[in-house]
């Protein structure tokens, strides 16, 4: 069943396939075959209407740092290594969805955890995956600019299960978190721009050769790509996250982000979370796809604010400090 999401223009969808493994506008520009200053005018567009976003995406547990959900009845204020809080809605109660970027070090993980209460739902992210536009659910028809999910299309692979442990590639550095900090709000920044912000955010000013070089040796080994959201007026679509859990719980996570709608899953052991905007069409149809598999759905509405924001790059130069100060 084809179910439309949204409507973009031919150039912007050229656009899209293009970003997942570009590093630079030129790059983009090129394999969607458009001039530079066509491909930066239609991106600022884009960002201005906030219809769609990009991000450069990192593995996180590959430096040693595990991301973490926790969905609480509790509002809490003060939990080190805390990124954000949501508001969540269940059938009219209020719960509070937290995440963070924690130490892959037990001790760290059990205090994070302890704050919560003993029903609190965790969900850690082992392996995160996202939707891409490249994926075999989604289907693009040029001649009404419509993107549509195809739910007889997604596939239910038996794939490995997210590994418990993992081994660390890389050990992140200051020079590693000033690159990161620029191209985690744009993928596109310049190490020149890395450059200039050093100084501001981490005290003195690091090399643009310094920085080229842990660029190649460091961050390119953690770097998975970069994704796009395409998102939809929350007053028609309301932002949902869904819990899942059981056997299959994993495999349904992975099948639901190749729809267009589905943004982002986090893939814990025999549990999962996936959060976009679902369609009211898509719903039954979903249901009745996955009907046959060993898994309970937990369905919530999340409120489109967050409570509190602490910049990923900010949390990065935390771990940082933290780990020179064991070493």
């Amino acid at each position: 069943m084809r179910i439309s999401y949204t409507s973009l223009e031919g150039k912007l969808w050229r656009i899209i396939k293009a970003i997942p493994d570009s590093l630079s506008i030129s790059d983009v520009a090129t394999k969607a075959g458009l001039p530079e200053y066509e491909v930066s005018r239609i991106l600022s567009r884009e960002r201005g209407l906030r219809k769609v976003r990009i991000g450069f995406e990192v593995d996180y547990r590959a430096a040693g740092i595990l991301p973490v959900s926790a969905i609480s009845t509790k509002r809490l204020f003060e939990i080190p290594y805390t990124r954000s809080i949501r508001k969540l809605y269940l059938m009219g109660r209020k719960f509070y969805l937290y995440t963070g970027l924690l130490p892959e070090e037990s001790d760290v993980i059990d205090y994070w955890m302890s704050n919560f209460e003993e029903d609190a739902i965790i969900v850690r992210a082992l392996e995160r995956v996202w939707w891409t536009p490249h994926a075999k659910a989604t289907e693009y028809v040029s001649e009404s600019g419509a993107v549509y999910g195809v739910v007889d299309l997604i596939e239910l692979k038996d794939l490995p299960p997210p590994r418990l442990i993992r081994e660390k590639v890389v050990e992140l550095d200051e020079a590693d978190v000033a690159i990161l900090g620029v191209k985690l709000r744009w993928p596109f920044a310049s190490l020149r721009e890395a450059e200039r912000e050093s100084e501001k955010r981490i005290g003195r000013r690091i090399p643009h050769q310094t920085l080229s070089r842990h660029f190649r040796k460091h961050v390119l080994k953690i770097w998975k790509g970069n994704r796009v959201w395409l998102y939809r007026d929350l007053s028609d679509t309301p932002y949902r996250l869904l819990y899942l859990e059981g056997r299959d719980a994993v495999k349904l996570a992975r099948a639901l982000v190749q729809l267009p709608w589905f943004h982002t899953a986090y893939l814990d052991v025999d549990r999962a979370l996936v959060s976009g905007q679902p369609p009211c069409s898509s719903i039954l149809p979903l249901y009745q796809a996955v009907g046959e598999l060993d898994v309970e759905v937990l369905e919530m509405v999340m409120e489109p604010s967050m409570s509190k924001v602490v910049p990923v790059d900010d949390l990065l130069r935390k771990l940082v400090r933290v780990r020179v100060r064991k070493r």
